[in-house]
């Protein structure tokens, strides 16, 4: 679930809505989702490093940094263009 989004989501309908007072507690109420919601994501990343750690120091290897996959083909225009393929004769 996309914590961001659904709070985006909800502000977008707050205009439907005309009790002031309903406005302003599900305003604090979103608010307090979204520090959690922030919260959350650094203590699990915490976690997440110290647990390599305890697995390093018992002699295991811990959790490789991998770089999360780019978009896009890196390649250059000339790369990507099919080429016309020669044919070799072979010579005896």
């Amino acid at each position: 679930m996309d914590v961001q989004k659904t709070i985006e989501a909800i502000n977008a309908q707050l205009d439907n809505i005309k009790d002031p007072v309903a406005i302003a507690i599900i305003t604090q109420l979103l608010n307090i989702i979204e520090y959690q919601a922030q919260e959350i994501k650094e203590l699990k990343a915490e976690n997440q490093k110290l647990r390599n750690e305890i697995s390093k120091l018992k002699g295991g290897s811990g959790k490789p940094n991998i770089r999360p996959q780019s978009n896009g083909n890196h390649s250059s225009e000339k790369d990507r263009k099919p080429r016309d393929q020669q044919k070799n004769n072979k010579k005896s």
